[in-house]
Order: structure tokens, then C-alpha cells, then sequence
């Protein structure tokens, strides 16, 4: 399984290049998912935070950004309907987004917005509605998620926490590495075995653990 330790609290820095401690432990993160003894990598990521937060949003930023800076496309993708925040962090309006998708299935392609960095480009997780684990249990998400990877993109996700609502576990089963965000201090061991049990329970795989700290 995959371990990282990251500093939230740098999330410029983990947008910026350089080499902060911040930056080099998405480096390293980056390293352990997308080196080439694996194959290149996981296709799909999802970054499940365990207790409610924005450190999965600013790894998931600090992941997508360091990645497309190698040279491989990423798409980051705001799946939490509820609290949604990787728009905030990236400067980027939120009237279009994930939720519009969902609603009109494979109708419309993904509103995608680019992000000011090369190969890096950001589906919002759009305006709020009014029963998002119902949205995400209706809709066709492997055929809107699937027109997301096209090429070789990746596509890396972030959710709903796995202590409040049951969002991961419906979207975790479309994705190829599913990693459950810990906040040391934050999310107690209780969380982190509910969140496994719940995932656990269908047919998606935890890739790993990051400890994030606030």
C-alpha cells in the first residue's frame, strides 16, 4: 500500500514548482503510484478523505499538478457534491461542472476548464444540488467517468468524506486505485476501519493511505 505525509497547510506550494518540502512529498507520492515498475500507473485515482477536511482537495491539486508537469494530461475531478473545493484552490468558477454531468449522462461532454498549468485541466464539481449520493447512485458514472480517460489521461478524483456520507464507496468501484485520506489527529482509527469496511464491501480495491496533516 502507498503512504505519503504531506503539509496542506503549503497548498500554493504544492501547485508551484520548486522544491519545498511540501512539493517533493507529492513528488514522492507521484513516484510510488506512476513509476515505471508499474507499469505507468493507475489510469484513475480517487482520494477519499476519511474525516471532513481540504487536504484530500489540496493533494489531489499538489498530485494532478505534479503529474502533468512530467509530461502525462490529468484531469482533476471535484466529485464531492457536498463541500466541494478544488475550484477555490484553483481559482476556477463552479456554475458548470461534475453535477451536470451526472444529470445529463452521456448526453453532454465534461465542462472541463484549463487550470493555468500545462496539461492540467479541472471538471468543478458544480452548482449544489439537492440529493448528491442519490445523483451518484442513478447516474452512469463508468460511462461519464470512461470519457474522461481518453489517450493517456489520468484522471484523479476527490469525494466526500468516508466518516459522513457513503459517496466513496459508490464511486471508488470506477476507479483503478482508490487511496483513503488520513488526517493524523483528525481521523481516528474508528474512521479509517469504518471507511475500509465500507469500501471493503464492494468491489474496489484500496490502493493505499495518505497521511496528510492539517
Amino acid at each position: 500500500m502507498t503512504t505519503a505525509r504531506v503539509a496542506a497547510r503549503h497548498r500554493l506550494a504544492l501547485l508551484a514548482e520548486g522544491f519545498s518540502p511540501a512539493a517533493e512529498a507529492v513528488r514522492q507520492l507521484r513516484t510510488a503510484l506512476f513509476s515505471p515498475a508499474h507499469d505507468g500507473g493507475p489510469r484513475s485515482v480517487l482520494l477519499a478523505p476519511v474525516t471532513e477536511g481540504l487536504e484530500a482537495s489540496t493533494l489531489a491539486a499538489g498530485l494532478g499538478a505534479s503529474l502533468a508537469r512530467s509530461g502525462r494530461p490529468v484531469v482533476l475531478v471535484d466529485a464531492d457534491l457536498r463541500s466541494p473545493s478544488l475550484h477555490s484552490l484553483l481559482e476556477k468558477p463552479n456554475e458548470n461542472g461534475f453535477a451536470n454531468s451526472l444529470a445529463a449522462g452521456a448526453e453532454a461532454g465534461p465542462p472541463l476548464q484549463t487550470t493555468g498549468v500545462d496539461r492540467l485541466r479541472l471538471l468543478p464539481a458544480g452548482p449544489p444540488v439537492p440529493d448528491p449520493g442519490g445523483l451518484l447512485d442513478a447516474a452512469d458514472l463508468p460511462r461519464i467517468l470512461g470519457a474522461l480517460r481518453t489517450d493517456d489521461t489520468v484522471l484523479i478524483a476527490v469525494t466526500s468524506a468516508t466518516r459522513t456520507y457513503a459517496d466513496a464507496a459508490m464511486l471508488a468501484p470506477n476507479f483503478d486505485a482508490p487511496i483513503l485520506v488520513v488526517t493524523p489527529g483528525i481521523s481516528h482509527r474508528a474512521d479509517l476501519e469504518r471507511a475500509h469496511l465500507t469500501i471493503g464491501r464492494t468491489s474496489a480495491k484500496i490502493a493505499g493511505v495518505a497521511l496528510v496533516e492539517r
